[in-house]
């Protein structure tokens, strides 16, 4: 971030986004803007605003278990789950030691399953456009309004176009600023491009096997990912049941660990919004502990051997072991909407 930065204060403020050489969506560069005019205080600035957004976060998780649990009021239950989720090792070292700003784009996904979660449909899918104007992994969740629109019938398939017209919106003071119109909108497929290894430090499906670089595997990795959301749709749509807030939060903790799991060239912070889903789930459903234990420590595994050059267990145990708390997940999310479907 430094060097951006640092570009940035030495340009013109915003002005220097119309040339600077960063793969970074631009709601994220605009607070880089901010933060140039503070040359003395840069680093600690970058990593207080991931901060900032980790209490939002947490307060959040809070206020989606307390939906949850119908409460009108923040019980100690609640406030444990805001500690518990400031406190997960990855939260910590993403924000705190890494200066990364995950937190950014997970905050405004948990709002959006908030809004979601409360019937505010287009406040929902507005919100969700800003999470993934900060991030691409926010696509993680998209499966989960999709389905959403044919089980719950709650609102028009128009409304999905929030998601691209709050991104455009969000693009304008680049724009202005001289940044190109072409380099924003493909600011994403230009991410994606970048990186062809089937495993990129995430205990993935493919850290089974010893392939490196396979763009065949690649392309038969993403197909394989959106034949097994075409199932999971296809189970849910053939019960005919309206999806609750509860099985909101189980279909969004397995969309983004099937995601994470089955796509290639998957990163060690991409199951972030997932470490903080699973607080939540296990807040709800505390006979199923050993889940969010495993996808925790699998999330931190990748952290520890990037920031400190230490491996703790091998991939291949790590992928097997996501691979049950994945299973874990579904059928549990199965039973749910079967038992909806007889009731």
């Amino acid at each position: 971030m430094l060097p951006w930065v640092t570009y940035i204060r030495e340009h013109g403020g915003l002005k220097a986004l119309a040339t600077l050489n960063s793969d970074y969506n631009v709601p994220y560069l605009y607070i880089l803007s901010v933060i140039s005019y503070f040359p003395k205080w840069t680093l600690i600035l970058i990593k207080g605003v991931s901060i900032f957004f980790d209490f939002l976060m947490a307060f959040l998780g809070g206020a989606i278990l307390k939906k949850l649990r119908k409460n009108d009021r923040y019980d100690n239950l609640t406030i444990l789950c805001f500690i518990v989720i400031l406190f997960i090792p990855t939260v910590i070292l993403n924000g705190s030691a890494w200066a990364q700003c995950d937190s950014i784009y997970a905050t405004f996904v948990l709002l959006s399953l908030y809004f979601l979660m409360d019937g505010r449909y287009n406040l929902s899918i507005i919100v969700y456009g800003v999470a993934l104007a900060f991030k691409l992994q926010a696509i993680f969740v998209l499966p989960v309004f999709l389905i959403m629109y044919f089980t719950n019938k709650s609102f028009s398939i128009v409304s999905l176009l929030w998601i691209p017209i709050t991104n455009l919106l969000l693009y304008i003071p680049a724009w202005i600023a001289g940044r190109p119109l072409k380099q924003l909108l493909k600011v994403y497929t230009t991410q994606t491009s970048q990186y062809k290894y089937l495993v990129m430090n995430f205990p993935n499906f493919y850290a089974l096997f010893n392939v490196g670089e396979h763009d065949l595997l690649h392309k038969a990795g993403i197909l394989m990912t959106i034949l097994l959301f075409a199932i999971i749709f296809h189970l849910i749509i053939i019960k005919n049941t309206t999806l609750d807030n509860e099985q909101i939060l189980s279909l969004s903790l397995l969309s983004i660990v099937v995601a994470t799991y089955f796509l290639p060239s998957m990163h060690d912070r991409y199951m972030y919004v997932g470490d903080v889903l699973s607080i939540i789930y296990v807040f709800v459903k505390k006979d199923k502990l050993y889940a969010p234990i495993i996808i925790l420590f699998n999330s931190l595994a990748p952290y520890i051997t990037y920031l400190f050059g230490i491996t703790t267990i091998d991939y291949k145990l790590l992928s097997v072991a996501q691979l049950f708390a994945l299973v874990c997940i579904a059928i549990d999310f199965y039973k749910s909407i079967t038992f909806s479907a007889k009731v």
